[in-house]
This record gives C-alpha cells, structure tokens and sequence, in this order.
C-alpha cells in the first residue's frame, strides 16, 4: 500500500538560500530523494 505524500511550497527561492515547507498528513513521507 502506498503512503500519501508529502506536499511542499517554496518560501523563499533566491541567489543565497531556498526556504521550503513540508506539510505531512500522518503516514505520509516526501517520496525517494
């Protein structure tokens, strides 16, 4: 069975620094990386 996965939104995406937010349901993951 599969897990649900993970959303995310960027924040911040500049030169310096990427800032993003991971929203989880329970059971879910952010997939393979």
């Amino acid at each position: 069975m599969a897990r649900p996965q993970a959303t995310h939104e960027i924040l911040v995406d500049d030169e310096r620094v990427r800032v993003t937010r991971w929203d989880f349901v329970p059971g879910a993951e952010t997939g393979w990386h």
